[in-house]
C-alpha cells in the first residue's frame, strides 16, 4: 500500500471519529438539558401571552427585538425562547395591521425577502438573528383567532 494512501486513510479515520464524537456530544448535551429547554419554552410562551394580552402585534415585535439584543450571536436557546414568546404574543395581541402584508410561510423566497426588509426597516439590517426571529411573525399571525 502506498504511503500517501495510508496517510489519507488515517486522516479520513480521524475525521470520522471526530465527527462521531461531536454528534455524540451534542446528543448528550441536548438530552441532559431537555428539562431546561422545556421550562424555558413554557416560560417564554407564558410571558408572550401575558404581554400580548395588553399590547398590539407591532409592540410584540418591538418587544421581541429588544430582547433579541440580550441574546448572544450564537445563543440559539435564547433566540428560540424569544421566537416562542413572539409567536404566542402575536396570537393574542390586538390587531393593528401588522399581519396585513406578511407573506405566507410556505412562500420561501417571498418570506426571506420580506424578513430581510422587515429587519432593515426595524434597524437590524443584515442581522441573521433578526431574520430568524422575524420568521415567527407569520406563525403568530396564523394563530390570530380574529
Amino acid at each position: 500500500m502506498p504511503k500517501w494512501l495510508k496517510v489519507m486513510l488515517i486522516v479520513i479515520g480521524v475525521g470520522v471519529l471526530g465527527l462521531a464524537l461531536l454528534v455524540g456530544g451534542v446528543v448528550w448535551w441536548a438530552s441532559a438539558n431537555k428539562e431546561k429547554f422545556a421550562a424555558t419554552g413554557k416560560k417564554a410562551q407564558e410571558d408572550g401571552t401575558r404581554f400580548g394580552a395588553t399590547h398590539t402585534k407591532d409592540q410584540c415585535v418591538d418587544e421581541a427585538l429588544s430582547h433579541l439584543k440580550d441574546c448572544g450571536t450564537f445563543d440559539f436557546v435564547c433566540e428560540g425562547g424569544n421566537k416562542i414568546a413572539l409567536a404566542s404574543c402575536m396570537g393574542v395581541a390586538r390587531d393593528d395591521g401588522t399581519c396585513k402584508d406578511v407573506p405566507e410561510r410556505t412562500d420561501i423566497f417571498k418570506m426571506a425577502t420580506w424578513a430581510n426588509d422587515e429587519c432593515a426597516r426595524r434597524g437590524f439590517r443584515g442581522s441573521q438573528p433578526c431574520g430568524r426571529l422575524i420568521q415567527a411573525i407569520p406563525d403568530g399571525c396564523a394563530r390570530d383567532p380574529r
